[in-house]
């Protein structure tokens, strides 16, 4: 897995720096799907989720337009900084694609692995499918913890290829990490925050910078 995930990070965002279009401030919402839909294109891309605990309240944040939200705001804010130059995301027709999973673990169980949530959550995945060495996902995760708002691998040190928000996370005096009510209003903190994972993820920034 670490040298799949080396290989994408030397191509890094030489393969995934595109001129791709962007998502719209309000972009179309596909239906739930819980697994990953043919992609439009070929190539190392960014595979967005909705994930839930195995008790966790489903909010629907697939099909009600937080996650699609979410992604368009980083990805706009992104371009902005790169010429027009945006991550190349996984869209299915078009729109985004967003794939619904409800974890076999409870939020409580998985509260407990602290800062190896992320791994948690990664290792469930790559189980029900989730695991393509060229692709980087995006996991918005509708569980608690206190020990972050969110987690990202870096390889080679830290494997993996699951980028991950913990959208019930709170931190300092129980404040909380994540409103999905503002990502749907414009961009937020917590966007930039999986905007930062996804490139750990991807490998970046090396020991040598």
């Amino acid at each position: 897995m670490g040298v799949a995930l080396r290989t994408l990070a030397a191509a890094g965002l030489g393969a995934l720096l595109l001129s791709v279009p962007t998502v719209g401030a309000q972009p179309s919402v596909l239906p739930r799907a819980t697994v990953d839909r043919a992609d439009d294109v070929a190539g190392p891309q960014i595979h967005a989720l909705y994930v839930v605990p195995a008790d966790g309240v489903d909010r629907a944040l697939d099909t009600d337009g937080t996650v699609a939200a979410s992604v368009a705001n980083w990805q706009r804010w992104f371009e902005g900084q790169t010429l027009g130059g945006g991550l190349r995301l996984d869209t299915a027709g078009g729109d985004l694609d967003v794939s619904f999973h409800r974890l076999a673990q409870t939020d409580a169980v998985l509260a407990a692995r602290g800062v190896f949530l992320r791994e948690a959550i990664e290792q469930e995945l790559r189980a029900a499918g989730f695991g393509r060495s060229d692709k980087v996902y995006a996991a918005y995760y509708d569980g608690s913890t206190t020990a972050a708002c969110g987690g990202g691998a870096w390889p080679p040190t830290v494997a993996g290829n699951v980028s991950a928000l913990y959208l019930r996370a709170t931190y300092g005096a129980g404040l909380p990490c994540y409103d999905p009510m503002l990502s749907r209003s414009g961009l937020q903190i917590m966007d930039f925050a999986m905007l930062h994972e996804v490139l750990h993820t991807m490998g970046y920034v090396p020991t040598c910078a």
